[in-house]
């Protein structure tokens, strides 16, 4: 037998490690035999083939038996396959026996099969017995079963017994089944005794009260906590109460908590309130705020408004704003107003400003106005414009624009004959008649101007009669071109080419084969035959096609099927498509001959009436679609007139004005309003409405005695009546009352101009006669004159007498002139007082 060969296995260093064995997992002679399948590695001894150790789940020898499956991790004995332990549920040497099935996690000794821990609710050695049900967690000792602690309610080892019935909480001792403490109203080791009757806890033992019932105090809870006490609650020793229900204060709650606070509730101790109800201020709310305060609120400290109603002013708004501050606001201090309302100013605007400031409107300060009516001048209007001016500079009275037709520094020189306006330095004319041009208006437009119209400098037509090109319109149409604008071109169907006509665009030499029409636009019917045409449906038997219609040969016809009250078709259509957008003058319609075969009847279009523009007018009717240049009407048989009628412009007065303008006339050319807009509208189109004002270009504001100011944009009558003491339309009348004490007047909105000139004095005490001249009305019966009514009050006597041209004379009175505009009168209503002999003199302002 030969020996393993010796193999030199590595090298460490300067040592040489020398070795037996077989390569390629072999053993016996000569290395020949493999080691077994299940050797690990494949490694086995090299004499006798034993594996040095196992492949997983084998054991033996030569690893040929295989190990016992619930070996943990597949370990056991090589040698006998004994598992060195189990995996959980498994014990024995094999691991082939299952654990008792309430152990902890299915665990248990791989010898015994005893478990190591048992489930909740079981014990034993191998948990097999139930623990008691009343087990806190349903736990127990694992030998002999005894709870560790109970569920409440309950105690004894095995926590079989029940707790007594008042014990607190329902606990009591485990081993003796004392109450560790007692629920309310009870007492005693086992909380068997009850409390006294108004205690609502007692000491365990000794059953004294330690806390009473709501609404009782007192060593024994015998005494009624006080009546207002917030929840009965009270000090269990004095009777104090914890805290007062809503309205009441003090240490027991007996008092009243003021009216006036918020939410009725006072401070605890003092009865002082934290905030007030609206209306009131104090420390208890007893006090009113000022009537005028804005939402009737005040500061508690004091009673100064946080803010004062429309109309007030001061700490306590308990002054009155003046009449004519804007909007009927002044500053909260002072009472000065930030602003006027029109025609008043200084700083509590109670100066009126001068007569004639233009819209009533001038300085807030020192009353000079901001621009004057027209024909006045001066820093208050106080100085008349010479009587040529229109306007003029408001400060030296120079003319800014003369009335027409003058110019100059005065306007005392007339314009030119035809001006219609000039210029006020040199007179040259701005604006001409229609017709003429230059600085004097005295040359004549060019011959072709349309509606001979120039401008007035130079000359220059705005625009040309149809034929006409040029600055001034002295050039004719080039070949080709007509119209308006010499825009428009001629036909290109024109006989041999030629021009046209370069007014209204006629052909000179008539038209072209296959076209006619006045400016030959209309194709012939014959030049159709190749265009595309179809029909609803084609007669069966011979060729009907749809192109038949249009083929200019007579003895073929276009078919559709009959049509019937049988049939399934109830309509038929032919139609042609012309390929562009045309005209059509005339159709003719050839029908069948049902004798024979042929088209013999034909039917004509009437032409369009000669002024139709572009010879367009309705299929149906004929009405024109638009009218030639100079002509109107639905047939364009009326000659346009120079101007347009009320509310329409344009060339031909077709379209309507833009805005709403004065008495509907507007400009003729751009339709805007030129001459001012109409009542109730302004704006540059005249579209907006009047707001706080009226009348045209909404000029007038509202009376201020109109109610919210608000009034009818046309006629300034108030909407929602007069404020108190006015009536009339437009709330510019009131009643002129004279007491024994005190004189109240007001006047209209447009009084009696001078009068106050005669009608001004010292105040008429003991003066027994009352004598007030108003003139009311010019009089319809005198062809002239003015009728002056007399109201003379005397005691117990009044009488009604006339003078005619001027009042009646009085010793304390000079006259008052009539004024010439009637609606400058009003009603004075006299009011007598206690002592008919004390009267006041009354002024009229304007």
């Amino acid at each position: 037998m030969m020996s393993p060969i010796t193999y030199l296995l590595y090298t460490i260093g300067f040592s040489i490690a020398i070795v037996n064995g077989c390569f390629s997992s072999a053993f016996g002679t000569n290395c020949k035999s493999p080691c077994p399948t299940n050797c690990k590695n494949s490694m086995c001894n090299i004499w006798n083939g034993e594996c040095y150790s196992c492949n997983s789940r084998f054991y033996g020898n030569k690893c040929e038996a295989i190990r016992p499956t619930n070996c943990r991790n597949h370990v056991c004995d090589k040698q006998d396959g004994t598992c060195s332990s189990c995996i959980s549920g498994f014990f024995g040497n094999e691991c082939d026996m299952h654990c008792p099935e309430h152990c902890e996690s299915y665990t248990c000794n791989k010898q015994s099969g005893a478990c190591l821990s048992c489930r909740p609710g079981y014990f034993g050695s191998t948990c097999d017995s139930v623990c008691s049900q009343n087990c806190r967690d349903n736990t127990c000792d694992m030998q002999i079963g005894t709870c560790s602690s109970c569920k409440l309610g309950y105690f004894g080892n095995k926590c079989k017994f029940t707790c007594p019935v008042n014990c607190g909480e329902s606990t009591c001792d485990m081993q003796l089944g004392t109450c560790s403490t007692c629920k309310p109203g009870f007492h005693g080791f086992k909380c068997e005794f009850p409390c006294r009757t108004n205690c609502r806890t007692c000491h365990m033992t000794e059953g004294t009260c330690l806390l009473c019932k709501l609404e009782f105090y007192g060593k024994n809870c015998e005494i009624n906590c006080p009546l207002h006490c917030k929840n009965g609650m009270c000090n269990m020793i004095n009777g104090t109460c914890s805290s007062c229900e809503v309205q009441y204060f003090g240490n027991n709650c007996e008092f009243p908590c003021p009216t006036n606070c918020i939410d009725s509730t006072c401070h605890r101790h003092m009865g002082t309130c934290s905030a007030c109800k609206p209306g009131f201020y104090g420390n208890k709310c007893d006090l009113p705020c000022s009537l005028h305060c804005t939402d009737h609120t005040c500061l508690m400290t004091n009673g100064n408004c946080h803010a004062c109603e429309l109309h007030y002013y001061g700490n306590k708004c308990e002054f009155l704003c003046p009449s004519n501050c804007i909007d009927s606001t002044c500053h909260r201090q002072i009472g000065t107003c930030s602003a006027c309302k029109p025609g008043f100013y200084r700083n509590k605007c109670d100066l009126a400003c001068p007569l004639h400031c233009m819209n009533k409107s001038c300085h807030m300060q020192n009353g000079t106005c901001f621009s004057c009516k027209p024909g006045l001048y001066g820093s208050k209007c106080e100085f008349s414009c010479l009587p040529s001016c229109e306007t003029c500079h408001m400060q030296d009275g120079l003319c800014l624009s003369c009335k027409l037709p003058f110019y100059g520094g005065k306007c005392d020189i007339p314009c030119p004959t035809n001006c219609l306006k000039c210029d006020i330095q040199t007179g040259n004319c701005l604006s001409c008649q229609i017709g003429l041009h230059g600085n004097k208006c005295d040359a004549p437009c060019p011959n072709n101007c349309k509606d001979n119209i120039c401008y007035t400098q130079d000359g220059r037509c705005k625009s040309c009669d149809s034929g006409w090109n040029g600055s001034k319109c002295e050039t004719n149409c080039a070949a080709g071109w007509f119209g308006l604008g010499c825009v428009q071109q001629c036909s290109r169907h024109c006989k041999q080419g030629l021009s046209c006509n370069r007014v209204y665009g006629l052909c000179d030499n008539d038209c072209s084969d296959e076209w006619n029409g006045t400016v030959c636009g209309i194709e012939k019917v014959g030049t159709f035959e190749y265009r595309n045409v179809s029909q609803s449906t084609t007669y069966p038997g011979r060729v009907y096609d749809a192109r038949y219609a249009v083929d200019k040969d007579v003895t073929t016809c276009a078919r559709t099927e009959v049509i019937g009250t049988t049939s399934a078709d109830k309509s038929v259509w032919w139609r042609m498509d012309l390929g562009v957008m045309s005209i059509v003058q005339r159709v003719n319609i050839l029908f069948k001959n049902y004798d024979g075969y042929g088209c013999v009847h034909s039917v004509d279009c009437d032409v369009c009436p000669a002024n139709c523009q572009n010879n367009m007018c309705d299929l149906k009717n004929g009405i024109c679609l638009s009218c030639k240049s100079g002509f109107m009407g639905p047939f364009c048989t009326r000659n346009t007139p120079s101007h347009c009628e009320a509310g329409k412009y344009g060339e031909l007065c077709g379209q309507n004005c833009i805005g709403n303008c004065k008495n509907n006339i507007c400009n003729q050319v751009t339709g805007k309003c030129d001459y001012n807009c109409a009542a109730g509208w302004k704006g540059y189109l005249c579209l907006e409405e009047c707001v706080g004002s009226y009348g045209e270009n909404c000029q007038h504001p509202c009376s201020h005695r109109c109610l919210d100011r608000k009034c009818d944009r046309v006629n300034g009558y108030c909407l929602f009546g007069c404020k108190n003491g006015a009536h009339g339309g437009i709330c510019d009348k009131v009643s002129l009352v004279v007491s024994a004490n005190e004189t109240q007047a007001e006047t209209s909105e447009n009084p009696i101009e001078n009068v106050n000139e005669g009608v001004t004095g010292t105040t008429m005490n003991n003066i027994s006669p009352l004598l007030i001249g108003v003139c009311l009305a010019i009089s319809s019966v005198f062809i002239a004159g003015v009728s002056i009514c007399l109201w003379c009050v005397k005691p117990k006597i009044t009488f009604l007498s006339c003078a005619h041209f001027k009042c009646k004379k009085s010793e304390i009175y000079t006259n008052a002139d009539a004024p010439e505009d009637p609606s400058h009168y009003q009603e004075l209503t006299i009011t007598k007082g206690k002592n008919p002999n004390s009267y006041s003199n009354t002024t009229l302002h304007q």
